[in-house]
């Protein structure tokens, strides 16, 4: 049997090729947040297409509702029942805005802070289990580290391994290790519904536990600033 995140993981690629040229959203994702309560993230590019969502929600949501409904409720892997649909809406354009805000030294609203976290959420979504599992994945081959941050702005991931020792690296690079990591990082961004390998653009960059000790304290937060 299947759990709720399975089912909607497999749904969010569908919903996703079905329903962004129409809505023209850039990030979609679906969570079960309990049992009886769906939220769904629908993250715009500008807040000109965002509005104009908005301004066609009604007809979009019901359809959207009535996919959802169909798959989940006939699911045979999985009985939901009745459910809500929360969802959150928001631009790239306005998350920068209010950051900036911030930054600026302005005190963020209520409306802000809301938008941040939910942004958050989805810029984040599922990278922390990715630089699990690559940690885990290759410990016995010296991985002491894995992080994977996504950037909106350049539409791109950055993974960053960082090994034990310093000679590692190299050594990495040799055997083919090196290469093993970052297919696997390309299949682990995948499985977690980042989007198909082929079209994933990762950056890559390998340190070691070694320097980070030596240069920043043994602090990975100010080697990766």
């Amino acid at each position: 049997m299947k759990d709720a995140e399975q089912v909607l993981d497999e749904l969010k690629e569908d919903i996703y090729q079905r329903f962004h040229r129409k809505c023209k959203f850039n990030h979609f994702s679906l969570l079960a947040v309990t049992d009886s309560v769906i939220s769904v993230c629908m993250v715009f590019k500008t807040e000109k297409d965002r509005k104009k969502y908005e301004k066609n929600a009604g007809g979009i949501q019901k359809e959207l509702i009535g996919y959802l409904k169909d798959h989940l409720k006939d699911s045979g892997d999985l009985k939901l029942g009745d459910f809500e649909l929360h969802f959150e809406i928001d631009s790239e354009e306005a998350e920068q805005e209010a950051l900036k805000n911030q930054q600026n030294g302005n005190a963020p609203t209520d409306e802000d802070l809301a938008r941040a976290k939910a942004f958050m959420r989805e810029k984040n979504r599922g990278l922390s289990e990715v630089g699990e599992h690559i940690k885990e994945r290759f410990k016995t081959d010296g991985v002491h580290q894995c992080f994977v941050f996504y950037s909106s702005q350049a539409d791109s991931f950055g993974a960053f391994i960082f090994y034990d020792h310093d000679h590692q690296i190299q050594e990495a690079e040799k055997s083919g290790l090196a290469e093993r990591i970052k297919d696997e990082v390309l299949y682990a961004l995948e499985e977690v519904g980042r989007g198909e390998r082929g079209t994933l653009q990762v950056e890559f960059e390998f340190d070691s536990h070694d320097n980070v000790e030596r240069n920043y304290e043994g602090d990975y937060f100010l080697r990766l600033r």
